[in-house]
């Protein structure tokens, strides 16, 4: 069994494996079940950046599979949601395109004013 930390530019969260993710941090949960050899994938096309934790404590592995505890894994002064930026400038978006995160998708996502026009959901209306 090995933990996994993988950092993004928006969160930071660990996951168990043993070939198949088999308990994942909330921003990673879409993940289990996934091999290991899928995950890696997905961390390559998102530059996330992912590291064994070496020499990972009991404690450790409690925090990540939530064991024997009735607290949440994050507090919600830890808590860092997904944020997408714009393609076009750079802002905060809300409009996402190809987004499929259970397959491992982020997307792309527009703000308001660059939201591409005429589509919904990465597809063209006709």
């Amino acid at each position: 069994m090995r933990t996994v930390r993988v950092e993004s530019r928006h969160f930071t969260a660990m996951f168990q494996t043993d070939g198949a993710v088999c308990s994942a941090e909330a921003p990673l949960s879409f993940m289990l079940g996934w091999s290991d050899a899928k995950v890696r994938g997905v961390v390559k096309k998102n530059r996330w950046r992912a590291t064994i934790v070496a020499g990972a404590t009991a404690d450790d592995v409690r925090r990540v599979l939530d064991v024997e505890s009735s607290e949440p894994v994050r507090k919600d002064s830890d808590y860092q949601p997904l944020v997408f930026t714009c393609l076009v400038c750079g802002r905060e978006a809300c409009f996402g395109y190809g987004v499929a995160l259970r397959e491992g998708k982020i997307g792309t996502w527009y703000c308001t004013a660059h939201r591409p026009r005429g589509e919904r959901h990465g597809e063209a209306q006709g």
